[in-house]
């Protein structure tokens, strides 16, 4: 069994690796599908892990890293991460960036889906 640090190493070096793929393939839907199948294979126990993952990728200020977070949590209705989606919103709303108000838009959608 793998450790939490494993685990999330391992998430993170596969959507690094299927992020590139999909942009030396210019099929940028791709990556994305590659993690929904990923997802779709845990069983409930790596779910778990990969919903903290996913919480943590929140948190990040890399917005493809957040992008591809809010993807998945959408496709699963991951609810555990309500709270951090909650705070993302907040997070968004103070920063000056170009796509903040639309990644706020996004991320106030998926938490009113669920």
């Amino acid at each position: 069994m793998m450790t939490y640090n494993e685990f999330r190493n391992e998430m993170e070096a596969y959507r690094a690796a299927v992020s590139k793929e999909a942009i030396m393939m210019k099929e940028s839907n791709r990556a994305l599908r590659d993690l929904n199948d990923l997802y779709s294979r845990f069983d409930e126990k790596e779910r778990i892990m990969a919903d903290q993952v996913l919480i943590e990728w929140l948190q990040s200020d890399d917005e493809g890293i957040r992008f591809d977070a809010l993807s998945v949590i959408q496709d699963f209705k991951i609810s555990s991460a309500i709270p951090a989606l909650e705070e993302l919103s907040q997070r968004l709303s103070k920063m000056n960036l170009p796509l903040a108000p639309y990644e706020v838009i996004k991320v106030k959608k998926i938490i009113a889906e669920m």
